[in-house]
Formats: structure tokens, sequence, C-alpha cells
């Protein structure tokens, strides 16, 4: 007799008279893609806010109360701070979302240190949302907003300049 629920976990294997093997399969868990929404839209590098906002949705069939928020991180770096936090619908689209905070000194460093030129102003960035579900279902989702760099003086520019003279200058 060969017996199995293919969607299920159990499979059974009986042989020859009374010898019944039976294993478990561990279905893997698919990475779930979220609908992320990170505000300030235009993060201003400068503010000295204290959060950045994020909205998590995920797909038809799961729930935005089951994330385990200990497991979020931005950019596979930043974690999400554990307060505040709420399961509400803030773009209303009839679809639940998951509310959470990071540090915005933090996310402002990370954006900070990737950008390579002074002189770009206004750059696009997206920044990278991951998790898991309770039961270990990971999700992710990005995001791109735009980030606004100080306005650099223009001695501060000139010196810059000489900076990049002195060091590509052949004696």
């Amino acid at each position: 007799m060969f017996r199995g629920i293919i969607s299920g976990i159990m499979w059974t294997l009986l042989l020859v008279g009374m010898l019944s093997l039976t294993f478990n399969v561990q279905p893997v868990n698919a990475e779930l893609s979220a609908t992320v929404d990170i505000h300030p839209r235009a993060l201003n590098l400068r503010s000295r806010g204290k959060w950045i906002t994020c909205f998590i949705e995920l797909p038809e069939g799961y729930d935005v109360a089951d994330i385990d928020i200990a497991t979020i991180l931005l950019n596979d770096t930043i974690p999400v701070k554990p307060h505040p936090n709420a399961v509400g619908d803030h773009d209303e689209d009839g679809v639940s979302d998951l509310m959470v905070k990071f540090d915005r000194a933090e996310v402002t460093s990370l954006i900070t240190d990737s950008i390579n030129s002074i002189e770009e102003r206004f750059t696009q960035i997206t920044l990278r949302i991951t998790g898991e579900l309770e039961d270990g279902t990971p999700f992710e989702g990005s995001d791109t907003l735009k980030s606004i760099q100080p306005r650099i003086p223009n001695s501060a520019r000139f010196w810059k300049f000489a900076e990049t003279l002195e060091t590509s200058a052949t004696y």
C-alpha cells in the first residue's frame, strides 16, 4: 500500500508484510512579497525627527498580525523599534497593514554612508524591509524615496574641490 497527501505533511509507505515507514516532509517556506510604504517620502538628512514610519501589507491569505515584529529589519541591518506599532489600513485600500517605526538617526546614517557624491543634493534611494511571520515564513518588500542632503556652503565645496586636486596631482 502506498498512501500520501502531497499538500499535507505526512507520507506513509507500507512495504512487504508489517513494515511501515512514516516520515515528515517539511515544505520550504517561500518568501512572500510584501508591499512596503515608507514615510516620509522625502527624507531630509539634516532633519532631527525621531522616526521613519513603515507600513507593511502582505499578500492575500496572510495576516499582518502574524508578523514577528522582532524579525523586521531595514536593509538587513537596522532593527525595527518594538513600540510603537499598530495594525490598521493606512492607505485605505481594504487591506490591513502593520505600522512600524525605525530610528531616524540610524536610517539617516545608513543613507549618508551609501551616497558617494556630496554634489548631488537629491538622491533616489531604495530601502528594503525583511522579516518573518510567526511560523518562520520570510517576507520582503522595498520602497523608493528621495533623500535630501543639506546644502553645502561654497567654501566647503571649494575645499572639497581642492582635496580632489591635491590627491590627483602628480609631481
